[in-house]
């Protein structure tokens, strides 16, 4: 391909950024900027130059999918097919590399990686031997502790009780030791360790480390900002001589410090590489001017980022929106009609993505698209009730309904673990199944002796008598809440939040489902359950996207929801009075923002139920960075944008008293009313049959909520 052709439609910072092929560089990528294309490019014109040939070139970025991408563009651009080559993630990069220098370190080129299963049965099982203060942590929360060390390139030996957080430090130290030992043992190797292991390589033998730096004088790392320090010291190690090395990153979007990324690479990168060349991309291809004004306001307040600021030569659009709800259920239900409309504007779904700070939120807003019959998927994660711990919990409530529950009973038996085989599960429901409960089941057995560990039995057994008497609780709410302390769930999960924030939406979902239902029993709240998962028929292929924001990073929609726009929420309580968390939490609104294209929508409940009780939120700091002329806040809905704008939607709402007979006059959404208090105002919302009505009206002052039942709605009078 001709030079000309490869350089075509670049803008001078790109030109730069690709041409520049020589000598080290930082290149900071803003959002929608164009930054793959600038990095198939740059190799593409290196190889027409004749700067580099393919197989000298180490290019390394974080997804086998983005990975494979890069291949076929490269190859593209360049007639050259660079399948065959070292466009790599930093695990298969490395795998490759031990692989072919085995020998060295005593194992053999055909080595095992273990997997995530792999490595949680290898934890369960030093567990049981082992024992101590660590069994009843999840093999999950010590595997996130040994995997956080490997990325700081810590042995077991290297451990600081910083790294325990809850755990005792000399047990994590020894589970960690033997797990190694294990490992070693079976000639296997986990992820953590491809990346650890080839940088101790590259340490100890220097002549290896010397054959892979003339093997590789051109590296080219993508997404440097989400870079942990064992892969920083690796790009160091490979790139300290030829000093050829091209990063490509945005420390604006760098919101993985939970899994070791570090924004601190971008700043020692300046260090140890002074003579960097630092070109900016700032030009975005993707939002509005409006959106992009709206993100860089937002991002401004962090004082640790290198400054850019996003510009677009797009049509202009319109600025964000902001609802405020009065609880999460009318979030939902908003998110849901704003849905519909824009569907019914021609949006298609897929175009459309609901984003949310933590997984729990999910659960209220796939309801309300089930019940509107919208199709949708969950991205990076499942659908709430189709998550582990929600139907462990589940198993547990239906054993309390319904003792002869067969399959209910098999999971429950098993999480968290009982010490109960699958043998003698398999004897127990083998009892029930001849017309005995199980509990029943549990006590023949016991008293004729034709299963072992009685003990264990006996433990159970009464763990479902226990359960039987959850059906006695006053609620629907106070049944799921005994189930979740009489299961052991919430011991078992009480080192991962977010299974944690799971059980306790479930929670919350029993809350709602008691306030709208209250004469109604548990078994009733899991025939809902049930149904809901009926409703749910749709193609989820070509629906409406879910996901957490942090999930959303390298995705863009036409139109975004963001969710949850609360103190505590977003930003998190846990980052909340910490700077360098704060600014992280900034970030991840800051990509949010920056993944809308057209629309972008906010909202925030004043009142929401989660982690086991009701809390009032204000709204987000984050929202107040927004400029007012960027970001009208509305009440009701979204989109039926009523002229009246409310100042303080579903806050202190006016209530009159009336006699319950009385009738609704028929309002409407979108018709003009008139208060002899609060004057002319719009009807934004109604909601409810037309015996017991709840009407929504924005007034130029605030939001209020007319409830028939309770309020005067014939105070309401229509406008001519």
């Amino acid at each position: 391909m001709r030079q000309e052709d490869i350089l075509e439609g670049l803008n001078k910072q790109q030109l730069e950024a690709v041409t520049s092929t020589e000598g080290p560089m930082l290149l900071l990528a803003g959002a929608g900027s164009g930054k793959t294309r600038v990095i198939t490019h740059r190799i593409a014109y290196g190889l027409q130059q004749g700067t580099f040939r393919a197989d000298q070139v180490l290019a390394v970025t974080f997804t086998n999918k983005a990975a494979g991408e890069m291949r076929e563009r490269i190859s593209n651009l360049s007639r050259v097919d660079f399948n065959r080559h070292w466009v790599k993630t930093f695990h298969s990069a490395c795998a490759a590399i031990l692989r072919r220098e085995a020998p060295a370190f005593n194992y053999p080129r055909d080595f095992t990686i273990y997997d995530t299963r792999d490595q949680t049965a290898l934890i369960k099982d030093i567990l049981k031997k082992t024992g101590g203060s660590l069994a009843n942590s999840t093999p999950a929360a010590i595997l996130n502790k040994i995997s956080r060390a490997q990325d700081s390139l810590l042995g077991p030996g290297d451990l600081k009780p910083r790294f325990d957080g809850d755990m005792q430090h000399e047990q994590l130290t020894a589970v960690y030791r033997i797990y190694q030992e294990r490992l070693q043992e079976a000639k296997a190797l986990d992820f953590g360790d491809l990346i650890f292991q080839t940088v101790r390589l590259f340490e100890e033998q220097e002549e290896i480390l010397e054959k892979w730096r003339t093997r590789f004088p051109y590296l080219l790392i993508d997404e440097f900002q989400d870079t942990n320090k064992a892969q920083y010291t690796l790009m160091k190690q490979l790139a300290k001589k030829s000093r050829n090395v091209c990063v490509v990153g945005d420390d604006d979007q760098s919101i993985y410090s939970w899994r070791g990324a570090d924004i601190h690479n971008i700043r020692s990168f300046q260090k140890d590489f002074q003579e960097a060349k630092i070109i900016r991309l700032e030009q975005n291809y993707r939002s509005t001017p409006q959106i992009l004004e709206i993100a860089s306001s937002v991002i401004s307040n962090n004082n640790e980022r290198m400054s850019k600021t996003l510009w677009s030569q797009l049509e202009k659009g319109p600025g964000a929106v902001y609802l405020e709800t009065e609880d999460d259920r009318e979030e939902a239900e908003a998110i849901a009609g704003g849905i519909r409309e824009l569907a019914e504007q021609d949006t298609a779904f897929p175009d459309i993505a609901v984003f949310y700070r933590t997984n729990f939120q999910s659960r209220t807003i796939e309801e309300c698209l089930m019940q509107r019959e919208i199709p949708y998927r969950v991205i990076g994660s499942v659908r709430f009730y189709e998550r582990k711990e929600v139907k462990d919990l589940l198993a547990y409530l239906r054993l309390a309904v319904n003792p002869y529950d067969a399959q209910a009973f098999e999971r429950a038996a098993s999480v968290p673990p009982r010490g109960i085989g699958a043998r003698t599960r398999a004897l127990l429901r083998e009892k029930a199944a001849a017309g005995r409960d199980l509990i029943t089941a549990c006590e023949q057995s016991i008293a004729e002796g034709s299963i072992k560990g009685k003990r264990t039995v006996s433990g159970l057994k009464n763990l479902l008598l226990c359960l039987r008497a959850v059906q006695d609780a006053a609620s629907v709410k106070d049944a799921v809440a005994r189930g979740m302390e009489k299961s052991g769930l919430m011991q078992h999960y009480a080192e991962e939040e977010q299974r944690l924030g799971d059980l306790h939406e479930l929670h919350a979902a029993a809350d709602s489902f008691a306030a709208d239902s209250p004469d109604e029993g548990l078994g009733e709240f899991l025939n809902r359950i049930a149904l809901l998962g009926e409703m749910d028929k749709t193609d989820s292929a070509t629906g409406v996207n879910l996901m957490t924001l942090h999930n959303a990073k390298g995705l863009e929609f036409d139109t975004v929801f963001i969710a949850g726009m609360e103190e505590g929420l977003f930003p998190h309580y846990l980052s909340a009075d910490e700077q360098r968390r704060l600014e992280e939490e900034r970030r991840l609104f800051y990509v949010g923002i920056t993944r809308a294209k057209q629309r972008l929508l906010l909202s925030a409940a004043s009142r929401r139920f989660s982690f086991g009780r009701t809390s009032y939120n204000e709204p987000s700091r984050f929202l107040n960075e927004i400029p007012e002329s960027l970001c009208e806040k509305r009440g009701g809905a979204f989109l039926r944008t009523p002229r009246l704008r409310a100042a303080k939607p579903h806050k202190n709402t006016p209530e009159a008293t009336v006699t319950e007979d009385q009738s609704s006059p028929g309002f409407r959404e979108g018709e003009r009313v008139s208060h002899p208090r609060y004057g002319e105002g719009v009807i934004t919302r109604r909601t409810g049959p037309e015996v017991v009505a709840r009407v929504q009206v924005a007034f130029r002052e605030r939001s209020c909520l007319f409830l028939e039942r309770y309020s005067n709605l014939t105070s309401l009078e229509k406008e001519e």
